[in-house]
C-alpha cells in the first residue's frame, strides 16, 4: 500500500508539477505567466502542432508511466485481482 501511495506522488510530481530547475526553464514560465495567450482551452491543439517524435514520445511515456497502476493495485487491493475489475479501475 505504501508502495502505491508512493507511487501516486510520484505521477502527480510529474504530471501536475513539473517545476523548471534550471534558469531557462523559470524564466519561460514566468513568460507564460505574464501572457494571457498561454492558456489552453482547444482540446488536443498541442498534440495536433507536435511533431511526430515528440507525439510518440508523449504516448509511449503516458503508457509507460501507468504500467506499475496494473501490477500495484492488484497487490494493494484484495477485489483488484479480478482482471475484469482491473480493467474496469484502469478506464
Amino acid at each position: 500500500m505504501t508502495l502505491l501511495y508512493f507511487y501516486g506522488v510520484i505521477v502527480f510530481h510529474i504530471t501536475i508539477l513539473p517545476l523548471p530547475l534550471d534558469k531557462i526553464g523559470v524564466e519561460s514560465l514566468q513568460l507564460a505567466s505574464y501572457n494571457n495567450y498561454y492558456l489552453n482551452l482547444i482540446p488536443f491543439n498541442d498534440f495536433i502542432k507536435m511533431d511526430k517524435f515528440s507525439f510518440i514520445k508523449q504516448v509511449i511515456g503516458n503508457i509507460v508511466m501507468f504500467i506499475p497502476l496494473g501490477f500495484l493495485l492488484p497487490l494493494s487491493f484484495e477485489k483488484c485481482k479480478d482482471i475484469k475489475i482491473l480493467i474496469k479501475y484502469s478506464f
